[in-house]
């Protein structure tokens, strides 16, 4: 027999109890679905424009993709007024607004090279941590040794050396190996792990890459305001009432962050588009225009003003 939720706690008869609340809510959702529907077709856009198969496209092309997935999750999320884990696809959905300005910059194609050259650089590590055959394997597992996690498969079913040296070819290619180079470079200067954005004197973390993209209120907002929910080492702001009985424990699915998150993620992404746009077909421009005052601007500037439209009882 299925287990009851404490409702309490797992507010789901709410739907019933406060429909006008998730009445605002699906608005709310599908405010971001019409976002991410013209988002595909700008997806579909920019990739019909590539030719050939050239490596340097891939980091845009992906970093854009994992724009859309993670404005699809919040449109879900909000829609079932789980807004604050929402926090958690708008932090990354920020490092991808991010590291889409800095690729397109200026020296996109190096820019894309270091992108491709640290991501495969970081999964070689890994598979060298999780080959039982390597030294790093082998310390790997006598850190495993004896908990629950020992008994788990952590690379016995996969030839990890043959997909190590399957990504070391890469950096052999033209290209790679200039990006490796300049990796290389960084490692012996102390930077054991650095941040594909590092390369060729770049910035050195990401509140520095937001400086430079002149973007230091969202890094402020997004790891500095919200990096301890995310960390979870804030577990009391929002997650604490009063009443006359005095303070009691909030449930889960909070609704009332739901709009700011959601005029938020579409600031980001308009963004997001604009860029794409411009850069790939930038005839498509007129598209873009017409359906934002069409679908958008409105709802946009609605959600966006200082009223709060789901707000909390006192």
């Amino acid at each position: 027999m299925p287990t009851e939720p404490a409702y309490e706690f797992v507010p789901r008869h709410l739907k019933k109890e406060e429909p006008e609340v998730f009445e605002l809510l699906t608005k709310f959702s599908e405010v971001l679905e019409e976002a991410v529907n013209f988002g595909s077709q700008v997806f579909k856009w920019c990739n019909e424009s590539l030719e050939g198969n050239a490596d340097k496209e891939v980091p845009l092309i992906l970093l854009f993709r994992h724009v859309l997935e993670l404005l699809d999750a919040v449109s879900i999320l909000i829609k079932e007024s789980s807004a604050e884990p929402c926090k958690l696809q708008l932090r990354s959905l920020f490092e991808a607004l991010l590291s889409i300005n800095y690729l397109l910059e200026k020296d996109r194609k190096e820019r894309a090279y270091a992108f491709l050259v640290c991501h495969a650089f970081r999964e070689i590590k890994t598979y060298k941590k999780f080959d039982p055959n390597t030294q790093q394997g082998k310390q790997f597992r006598g850190v495993l040794k004896g908990s629950i996690l020992d008994d788990l498969d952590f690379g016995r079913r996969y030839d990890l050396e043959k997909m190590a040296n399957w990504k070391k070819e890469l950096f052999k290619k033209e290209g790679y190996k200039e990006a490796y180079k300049e990796l290389d470079t960084l490692r012996e200067n102390g930077r054991k792990n650095p941040n594909w954005y590092e390369f060729y004197d770049g910035p050195r973390d990401l509140e520095q890459l937001a400086i430079h993209l002149n973007k230091r209120e969202y890094y402020e907002i997004f790891y500095r305001y919200w990096s301890n929910y995310v960390h979870a080492t804030d577990i009391i702001s929002g997650n604490l009432g009063k009443s006359d009985e005095g303070t009691y424990l909030m449930s889960i699915r909070q609704p009332f962050e739901a709009q700011s998150i959601v005029s938020l993620s579409l600031t980001m992404v308009l963004e997001v588009y604009r860029i794409m746009i411009n850069h790939y077909v930038p005839l498509n421009m007129v598209y873009y225009q017409n359906w934002y005052l069409e679908n958008m601007q409105k709802r946009y500037k609605e959600l966006s003003a200082q009223r709060r439209i789901i707000k909390r009882k006192e």
